[in-house]
């Protein structure tokens, strides 16, 4: 059985981590400014997860590979649904450690980058992650 753990990079939750960024390591105002920007012109262009995932097998958390036996789909409010654009294997950091403490030795860690299309662009969507070892949903709606 796999497991996973997923934060769904909205806007809200990239502005704090600017913030935190701002106030940790003391940036100038125009850096500072050029971060805000960054993140919120990503917020516009897509839905971007932070996904963790523990396999029993190490070959099977391999979903940056084209022939990964995963599938990643994300539903909208509007029911529709969306396949990745991106899938990016990230590295292991202290500092992912800090910002998504269900990261751990045995998890590998995944950017999921869906397109951010006219439908159902306003509500919290839902993540849904299947593969060998299970299926697994990740509902962002806010309460």
């Amino acid at each position: 059985m796999a497991k996973a753990w997923a934060t769904w990079r909205s806007p809200e939750l990239r502005a704090a981590l600017v913030e935190t960024s701002v106030s940790r390591y003391h940036l100038s105002p125009a850096d500072a400014e050029r971060m805000r920007d960054e993140e919120l012109r990503a917020a516009r262009l897509a839905w971007e997860f932070h996904l963790a995932l523990y396999t029993p097998s190490p070959d099977a958390n391999d979903l940056e590979r084209p022939d990964t036996l995963w599938r990643a789909v994300l539903e909208l409010p509007d029911g529709s649904r969306l396949e990745p654009v991106q899938v990016i294997a990230l590295p292991k950091t202290e500092k992912s450690r800090v910002e998504y403490p269900y990261v751990t030795p045995w998890t590998r860690e995944y950017s999921l980058i869906f397109p951010k299309t006219g439908g159902g662009a306003d509500g919290a969507p839902v993540l849904w992650l299947t593969g060998p070892y299970g299926t697994m949903r990740f509902d962002f709606g806010r309460r």
